[in-house]
């Protein structure tokens, strides 16, 4: 099953990755940014090997068809796993981002959108 991480960009992703990424993965002595890297996002292209054909999806509503046949193969091979999104948990051109049988829950990070605003300009 799937454990989002989910945010708006720029508001705190990559820390939580970090904070959970050192506490799940603490046994393994990798630096914490390796660690980190180990919770990957969501959608990425390997997700979608054998389902379609990544590279000639043109845009967010092509990919959207097969978020949740992504998910699915996600779950055939795993336990709990980690994922980084910035997608809405809600449907897009009437296809949905998830769905019960994929997802057990998520963490969403909510930050104060002038500190958002403040992060994106220094970046």
């Amino acid at each position: 099953m799937i454990l989002w991480i989910a945010s708006f960009p720029k508001s705190g992703n990559t820390w939580i990755r970090s904070l959970v990424s050192n506490y799940i993965y603490s046994y393994n002595n990798l630096s914490t940014l390796k660690k980190t890297e180990l919770i990957k996002r969501f959608p990425s292209k390997k997700q979608f090997e054998d389902i379609c054909d990544f590279k000639k999806l043109k845009n967010e509503k092509e990919i959207s068809k097969y978020w949740i046949a992504a998910q699915n193969k996600i779950n055939l091979y795993e336990g709990l796993v980690f994922l980084k999104t910035h997608n809405i948990c809600s449907s897009y051109n009437r296809n949905e981002f998830t769905d019960i049988n994929n997802t057990c829950g998520s963490i969403y990070i909510v930050r104060d959108p002038r500190s958002v605003a403040l992060s994106y300009s220094n970046w």
